[in-house]
């Protein structure tokens, strides 16, 4: 994904297992397309700055497991995850419904 996610863990306890998860949640109930300005003439107008527009209603959500990606370290202590950054580099997202693991499907 880009850009990709990174961020630090606090205050778990340092014995314990946790497991880290990714879930892509639908905020709206729109699809957004991004367009940019059309000329009189059918093209499109490079100088104008395009935007992201409602463009229909969004897709029924996947179930969890295909909305979720594990950290690959998970399971792991709390001592593991506070030490230092957790990434999500790696993670991909598609509106593929049959996308292979690792893969937060995604449709909205």
């Amino acid at each position: 994904m880009f850009p990709h996610l990174r961020f630090r863990l606090t205050g778990l306890q340092p014995n314990r297992l946790y497991i880290v998860l990714l879930e892509l949640v639908l905020a709206e109930n729109a699809r957004y397309k991004y367009s940019q300005p059309v000329r009189p003439d059918g093209s499109r107008d490079a100088d104008k700055a395009g935007g992201w527009r409602a463009a229909g209603a969004a897709d029924i959500q996947a179930a969890f497991s295909a909305r979720a990606v594990f950290h690959p370290q998970s399971p792991a202590l709390g001592s593991v995850w506070m030490e230092k950054d957790i990434s999500f580099v790696h993670a991909k997202m598609t509106n593929n419904a049959r996308a292979p693991n690792g893969n937060v499907s995604y449709h909205g």
